[in-house]
């Protein structure tokens, strides 16, 4: 197996951990960003028994093949009612983003989303089930409401909106769906009495960021990368928070292998710094060394901020509370860029 560079691995302890524990780890969406990057990390913990402890499951039968060349078979979705007896993790990545709006209708989208929800948990209520990590979204709050600093000022000067859960599902399916699944999985794993890690996504860095055109960040790393001016269209401040992607998956295992009294199970997530998109910019340009690469944007003609950054005070004590620590937004981008010079040729 060939080393990988940039590979995404656990902390020391929690690897030990996770090695020692009995329990069998299920993942839905192995293709996904978040579920490739658990895949790399739980195959830097677990090696040669990766296949023994892990299962994987998706929209395709297909095998997944990792950064280490390693491949892993992923089954269909419909096939995870047929799971072996013993104890099980489960990392519920599975979710039809919001991009498949643009190929297929309201009602068929809610629909397949709909068939996930339903297959995944009727698995897990009939398994002998120990913890639960399911992505959600920021997208659950209603556009222009989302929540701000964690000490209730709005970031670089923003204006400091409510935040307010959003159900209009005509307007907006996938959160209104999402926040369906939070309340859903939440009660089973109540039921169950496990541990719970539902943590809100916002504005997400690393290794395995896909759709490079539609993230802020990976489209201004590749405008460095090909040499080309960093073009930003907003007329108006946008201010983000980014979390890398490493940092949410080992807060997931942490929280299912040791619960803590004090844990929230459904949390915004943001890191410990604010950007608005031309401040991104020129750290960008400052961490892969092209300080001169212009950025283009217009002049602003509008005062309403776009913030979509969600209140951290929750999810930066919990890392604290398991021994993890947040990687800077500098780390986030060399990280971003490392993965993206292996695509971006």
């Amino acid at each position: 197996m060939s080393g990988v560079a940039g590979k995404l691995e656990f902390p020391k302890t929690l690897a030990q951990n996770l090695r020692a524990s009995a329990c069998e780890i299920i993942i839905t969406g192995g293709g996904g960003w978040m579920g490739q990057a658990a895949l790399e990390m739980l195959e830097s913990a677990l090696g040669d028994d990766l296949l023994k402890r892990v299962s994987v499951f998706g929209s395709s039968a297909r095998d997944l093949t990792l950064r280490s060349g390693r491949t892993i078979p992923c089954l269909l979705l419909e096939h995870i009612g047929s799971l072996e007896a013993g104890p099980k993790l489960f990392f519920h990545c599975a979710f039809l983003t919001k991009d498949r709006l643009l190929g297929q209708s309201i009602d068929e989208f809610i629909a397949g989303n709909k068939v996930i929800s339903d297959t995944v948990a009727s698995a897990i209520e009939r398994s002998d089930a120990r913890g639960l990590f399911m992505p959600s979204s920021g997208a659950v709050y209603k556009k222009g409401t989302c929540i701000i600093s964690g000490d209730g000022s709005a970031p670089n000067g923003a204006t400091a909106p409510a935040y307010v859960l959003d159900d209009d599902m005509a307007g907006n399916p996938y959160g209104v769906m999402k926040h369906q699944d939070e309340e859903r999985f939440l009660k089973i794993a109540k039921q169950k009495n496990i541990p719970a890690c539902i943590p809100r996504l916002f504005n997400l860095s690393g290794p395995f960021i896909n759709k490079i055109e539609l993230y802020a960040l990976a489209s201004m790393i590749a405008s460095c990368m090909g040499g080309k001016e960093i073009i930003i269209r907003a007329p108006h401040r946008v201010v983000r928070s980014y979390v890398h992607v490493a940092d949410l998956v080992s807060l997931g295992v942490a929280m299912l292998l040791n619960s803590q009294k004090d844990d929230v199970a459904v949390f915004d997530t943001a890191g410990e710094e604010t950007v608005e998109l031309t401040q991104l910019a020129e750290k960008i340009r400052a961490v892969m060394g092209t300080p001169k690469t212009p950025i283009n944007r217009p002049e602003f003609v509008t005062d309403k901020d776009d913030v979509y950054v969600g209140d951290g005070k929750q999810f930066i004590t919990m890392m604290d509370r398991h021994g993890l620590t947040l990687r800077s937004i500098n780390v986030q981008i060399q990280d971003t860029a490392a993965y993206l010079a292996n695509l971006i040729k």
